[in-house]
């Protein structure tokens, strides 16, 4: 098992960009979960949410709004949390965004 899950190909695209493309809804959270960078950009300089609205998947959509959404509130301050009752609550909570910043 294992492997990173920040991996570059070369399109620098990461597996969170093409499970976005590919309408992985699951693969997306569990990436997320396991560290993945929710804001790369690749080459074309789109990010997984990019890829995702592009193709109107509203799941994935979903998932990467609103981990975008804490991270947004994390950087004006506001100190709100994702719902432990939520789907997303543990992909949100071990995501990194591009500065390796999480929310814990």
């Amino acid at each position: 098992y294992g492997g990173w899950v920040n991996v570059l190909n070369a399109a620098r695209e990461t597996p969170l960009h093409m499970a976005a493309d590919r309408n992985y809804v699951q693969c997306c959270r569990l990436l997320l979960e396991n560290g993945a960078v929710y804001n790369w950009r690749c080459t074309t300089h789109e990010t997984p949410l990019d890829k995702a609205k592009q193709r109107e998947f509203t799941e994935v959509v979903a998932l990467l709004r609103e981990v975008d959404t804490y991270f947004r509130l994390l950087a004006a301050g506001t100190p709100i949390l994702p719902s432990i009752e939520s789907d997303n609550c543990r992909a949100i909570l071990k995501c990194r965004r591009c500065d390796g910043c999480s929310l814990m």
